[in-house]
């Protein structure tokens, strides 16, 4: 089953925020509304929060957005934000159109087990504030990431993997391992096929499960009204 962790990934937005300030270091105007999905507002708030967040995370990996240089990576960055939160809203648009929706007993559940990741109950308050959530709205986005998973887990099919696409992955890893040793001058140490035939089951799953997302995505969009202000 394909699984989208949204709650994880909320977490992780949370527990971040205080570290993350608004600032895009660019002198690119940002309109109140970046976009609308079929009529529907995408704000300013939601896309500097989103790009202040990622960015972070860039950071955290060593890229640096100064520079001529970083302004055309900040400017990368923003075209994947914005992408990526209006597929977002198309998403749960057409999960509410099939008429998926969360219990308030998973959402109370849901809710329950991010804030006890934080210490104290201050602390998680003080997270919500800094990332301008409430606690009633922290749950309506937690509402719609947990409606889009349930969509998506009846959409996205559990795929196969045949032997020859476990050989064939296997025989790919071999070749590069004995590539990059020969070309650092070291000896090649290969793992066995039944070493790593889980790791490659689950890589070769989740490439057909992207492809499958990628493709109902494609799909919803082509039937949706997009426009982009930004």
């Amino acid at each position: 089953m394909f699984t989208k962790k949204s709650i994880v990934i909320l977490t992780v937005i949370l527990v971040g925020i205080l570290a993350i300030g608004c600032s895009s270091n660019s002198s690119k105007k940002i309109p109140d509304v970046v976009a609308t999905v079929n009529g529907v507002d995408i704000d300013k708030e939601m896309f500097e929060n989103t790009v202040s967040r990622v960015r972070e995370e860039y950071e955290w990996q060593g890229y640096d957005f100064e520079g001529e240089e970083g302004k055309e990576l900040l400017e990368q960055l923003w075209e994947m934000v914005i992408k990526s939160l209006i597929e977002q809203e198309a998403l749960f648009q057409q999960a509410v159109e099939e008429g998926y929706a969360v219990s308030e007993e998973v959402l109370d559940e849901e809710y329950d087990y991010i804030k006890g990741q934080f210490e104290s109950d201050e602390e998680f308050q003080t997270a919500l504030d800094e990332s301008n959530y409430t606690s009633e709205s922290f749950r309506e986005l937690l509402a719609r990431d947990l409606a889009i998973e349930q969509f998506l887990d009846d959409k996205i099919q559990e795929p196969t993997v045949t032997e020859e696409e476990k050989m064939d992955v296997y025989n790919e890893y071999k070749e590069q391992t004995q590539l990059q040793a020969e070309l650092t001058g070291q000896e090649a140490e290969i793992l066995t096929f039944e070493e790593v035939e889980e790791e490659i089951i689950y890589s070769v799953k989740q490439q057909k499960q992207h492809v499958q997302l990628s493709d109902l995505i494609d799909e919803i969009l082509a039937n949706s009204q997009i426009e982009k202000f930004i």
